[in-house]
């Protein structure tokens, strides 16, 4: 794209010209930085220390929002005008005058403060522009990574597809010699397998979400039928530490419509997020129905009574690639998993909320349009 040339007549104004016009021997330029502090961010002809009446002046700018001078009669005269946009502050133009010159009088100021609005246009402009830029950056950015991770990820699976093909026709044939002593390697060969092509799929599925390419397989499904499955696959992430999994559903649950294959993957995200932080404890699934005047809503609860987490732990809980040891847990995980979950149950008009209390246990609660897609209800409180 062709960008127009800027007239010079609309070119900003430097330091040294705006020094010309208002007959300065210094200008300075400020900005509003952090805490709402004015910052020097140039000077004309050389950045010079600032002194205390320096500092006033730019002071009564920031408090009153209009033109101020001081000094002159054996003095340096100063002046200097806000940069506003509206009623938006967004620094300062300061001038000085010799001693030896005339001190600035009002009409100065107001070619001052006329200058000042020239430069708070330029500055809000230049400032579209670089936001402008930086999005095309950042679109650009993104579509290179889906690229990449979409190129890697096919390299990777090939291998690892033949790893998982051939250890299992290896576990048959171990099976059928009666070679039990080799099952459990050629099993845990699998499981490794397996958990890096997990990991590669959560990867691709959350860079489509941040892509706004990601999209929904919605069908009616048996909500039983999916939860058996869940738990079926479940079960061995949860009981591996040594944990017991329980299962509480409504007693007539029926169908839903939505994509059965992401809200089996938020579930089974949930459990195996569960059994990591639950050494011999419990961890209970809890599936029921709601109605509210919202509309209906399916219901999943992931309960574990795990070591918890405190207020900082959960601020950053559904942040990508965050994990929430505290560095004396040991647990794998990229951090993907929940930070998946949370789009997932975005995308399909849900929410997944937590309760946590350190050292008592986790709550993970996942609430789902009985009908996505369709004349679905207000977006569920998190």
């Amino acid at each position: 794209m062709v960008e127009a040339e800027t007239p010079e007549s609309a070119k900003p104004l430097t330091l040294a010209e705006i020094g010309r016009i208002i007959g300065a021997e210094h200008v300075r330029l400020l900005l509003v930085g952090a805490g709402g502090l004015m910052m020097e961010i140039e000077a004309w002809p050389r950045a010079e220390s600032t002194d205390a009446a320096g500092r006033e002046l730019v002071e009564r700018v920031r408090l009153g929002r209009e033109v101020a001078i001081i000094g002159g009669t054996g003095r340096p005269s100063r002046m200097a005008a806000p940069l506003l946009l509206g009623t938006r502050l967004l620094g300062a133009i300061a001038a000085t005058r010799a001693v030896d010159r005339p001190a600035f009088a009002a009409d100065d100021g107001e070619i001052l403060a006329a200058i000042a609005e020239r430069m708070a246009l330029d500055l809000e402009r230049e400032r579209a522009v670089e936001l402008a830029r930086s999005e095309r950056e950042a679109i650009a950015a993104n579509k290179a990574k889906s690229a990449f991770l979409a190129h890697i990820s096919h390299e990777i699976r090939t291998p690892l597809n033949a790893i998982i093909g051939y250890s299992e026709l290896l576990e048959e044939e171990f099976l059928d010699v009666g070679d039990d002593g080799h099952v459990a390697d050629v099993v845990r060969i699998q499981g490794a397998a397996k958990h890096i092509l997990a990991l590669i799929n959560d990867m691709l599925d959350l860079s489509k979400i941040e892509a706004g390419k990601m999209e929904l397989d919605l069908e009616p499904f048996a909500i039983m039928e999916m939860v058996d499955e869940v738990v079926s696959t479940g079960r061995a992430l949860v009981e591996r530490g040594g944990n017991e999994l329980e299962v509480a559903v409504a007693t007539s649950l029926g169908t839903m419509v939505a994509d059965r294959r992401k809200t089996a993957q938020v579930l089974l995200n949930l459990l195996s997020n569960a059994g990591k932080f639950t050494q011999r404890g419990r961890v209970v699934l809890r599936v029921g129905r709601e109605l509210d005047g919202r509309g209906e809503w399916v219901t999943f609860r992931v309960e574990d009574t795990g070591v918890g987490m405190n207020e900082a732990q959960l601020g950053r809980l559904f942040d990508a690639y965050a994990q929430v040891g505290d560095g004396s847990q040991r647990v794998g995980g990229t951090g993907l998993g929940l930070a998946l979950s949370r789009h997932l149950c975005e995308l399909m008009g849900g929410t997944i909320g937590v309760r946590s209390e350190v050292g008592v246990g986790s709550t993970f609660t996942v609430r789902l349009p009985a009908r996505v897609g369709g004349e679905r209800p207000a977006a569920a409180p998190r």
